[in-house]
């Protein structure tokens, strides 16, 4: 659940299992319906989504 204006609000999910990955919102700004509110990935894929992650964050650098 989070909480909006003092009161819990359930997030349906109904995809894979997994773990949460990312997180597409923040406090107090709206989403706009139907898109994506958290990235959900397994956990088998994790250890390769963040070498990815690490990998594109230094080549950012780089060029910064």
């Amino acid at each position: 659940t989070m909480s909006l204006m003092k009161r819990d609000t359930p997030i349906c999910y109904t995809g894979e299992r997994g773990v949460i990955q990312s997180v597409y919102f923040k406090p107090g700004v709206s989403v706009p319906q139907g898109e994506p509110l958290i990235g959900v990935c397994s956990i088998e894929k994790l250890p390769l989504i963040q070498k990815i992650i690490t990998r594109v964050k230094a080549d950012w650098d780089s060029h910064s």
